[in-house]
């Protein structure tokens, strides 16, 4: 009994991971790495026996292995990967298409944030009868990723995916890779490789010493990527803005004391956070901060003095989102 990939040729490792350091004018932020969750085993794929459970519709029953002698790539760490789709060759020389997966149930931490998996996709020839053949990533039976096998998708070398799975923090749920296909000969492959469960990153914030007056803001309020371009709102007023990229900063005054409350809504990339400070750029003291998993994050102070204070909005999802969110300031 065999296995066969036709036509695949193998491409060199390739490997980037490193720890970033970045300054924006005099604002400088220090992001420590995400830390691997123990309750993952054997994320490369390497241990045998293998703690994945396998299923197959075909008569090949392991797909796990190093799949460079049957035209696979190398590996993308150590000497295993798990193969998902291909075909299994039996005696005579009769071709199975298979439909197969690779799962096992995790404990996720509290602070798990991202899956993070290496994938490799090949395709001989496209489907001539309709491409139904698709690889995809669950969690609890909910597809969390998908990828339909093309031959215009082929990536000729290893891909990173990193996906948000916050909602499922806590949770204990089956976490599986797999592939169905249609039953024509032009079937996809997509490997899988390196699969990690990864805690929160932590950010660490150091305010500028100066500040600069920018003016000539879009309607959009950009650019407001660091304190000195904060964009001057005002209190008990609504407003809306893009979220278009990472950051956007925002500054306002009050003229009494009392309590604030900073109001983000229909925040469409879901993941992020408000932080608010009292202060200046130069001179600023942290208040509080909303990191929850919702298109609502809201910040309450109690108390406050008149005078200046800043707002950062973090964007820890998609950037580019054509849907404005919301963002108002209460102030009694």
């Amino acid at each position: 009994m065999t296995v066969s990939l036709v036509g695949i040729r193998p491409f060199p490792l390739s490997l980037l991971s490193f720890l970033s350091l970045f300054t924006m004018g005099l604002l400088f932020l220090i992001q420590a790495p995400p830390v691997p969750a123990v309750s993952l085993l054997d994320g490369n794929f390497e241990e045998i026996p293998t703690p994945w459970t396998e299923t197959t519709n075909t008569d090949c029953p392991i797909w796990i292995g190093n799949w460079q002698p049957a035209g696979g790539p190398s590996p993308q760490d150590g000497d295993r990967y798990f193969w998902s789709g291909g075909a299994c060759i039996t005696p005579p020389d009769v071709r199975q298409i298979n439909s197969n997966s690779a799962a096992q149930t995790i404990t996720l931490p509290g602070d798990a944030a991202t899956l993070s998996f290496w994938y490799y996709a090949y395709k001989k020839e496209e489907s001539m009868t309709g491409n139904q053949d698709r690889a995809y990533v669950q969690l609890d039976s909910q597809t969390i990723w998908s990828f339909d096998m093309e031959v215009a998708r082929n990536t000729e070398e290893w891909v990173q995916v990193e996906v948000n799975i916050r909602p499922y923090a806590g949770r204990t749920i089956q976490l599986k890779f797999g592939a169905t296909q249609d039953d024509d000969d032009d079937f996809g492959n997509v490997f899988f490789d390196n699969v990690q469960v990864l805690s929160r990153s932590t950010n660490i914030l150091y305010l500028p010493l100066i500040r600069h007056d920018v003016t000539g803001w879009d309607s959009d309020g950009e650019p407001n990527n660091t304190c000195q371009e904060a964009f001057p709102i005002s209190p008990n007023q609504p407003y809306q803005f893009l979220a278009q990229d990472v950051d956007d900063w925002y500054i306002f005054q009050t003229s009494t004391p009392g309590d604030i409350t900073i109001e983000l809504t229909d925040f469409a990339p879901v993941a992020g956070q408000i932080v608010l400070w009292a202060g200046v750029c130069q001179s600023a003291s942290f208040l509080g901060h909303n990191g929850d998993f919702s298109t609502t994050k809201i910040i309450q102070v109690n108390n406050q003095p008149a005078g200046d204070y800043i707002i950062r909005v973090i964007n820890d999802g998609a950037t580019n989102n054509p849907d404005p969110y919301s963002l108002i300031i209460h102030t009694r």
